[in-house]
């Protein structure tokens, strides 16, 4: 959905009232997967493992943010 759109998405309105914590979030989840390939990149899954549960913030802004499937 994009502001003004016609609101067929999956996203709910509510993103753009909230967007401060929404754009932070979104952050938060590119910063973690950067991590997780750099890590698979120089070490392999052994090195990525650790980190794989971690990186998975994509839940908080799914269940914040869009409408159940």
């Amino acid at each position: 959905n994009v502001e003004g759109g016609t609101g067929k998405g999956d996203a709910m309105p509510k993103i753009w009232s909230n967007w401060d914590d929404f754009s932070a979030k979104m952050n938060e989840f590119v910063e973690k997967m950067g991590a997780l390939d750099k890590a698979a990149q120089e070490g392999g899954m052994a090195a990525a493992a650790p980190l794989v549960q971690e990186s998975f913030t994509c839940k908080g802004c799914h269940d914040e943010y869009r409408y159940a499937e």
